[in-house]
């Protein structure tokens, strides 16, 4: 949170400094569930594997 609120700050605040903040926080979410995701699925896969049940058909 420091990091984006510096850059928040160094724009000097205000309308800007909000759409700067909100776009590194956008930027960060996405980052971050893309690890979770990836994780996630990772965990059960092979969770999956190691119980010997099939993995769920793509639709």
């Amino acid at each position: 949170y420091d990091t984006i609120h510096g850059m928040e700050v160094a724009v000097g605040g205000g309308f800007i400094g909000w759409l700067v903040n909100t776009f590194f926080a956008l930027v960060f979410g996405l980052v971050w569930g893309t690890v979770v995701a990836f994780v996630v699925e990772g965990v059960t896969r092979l969770t999956r594997r190691a119980t010997g049940k099939p993995a769920a058909a793509a639709h």
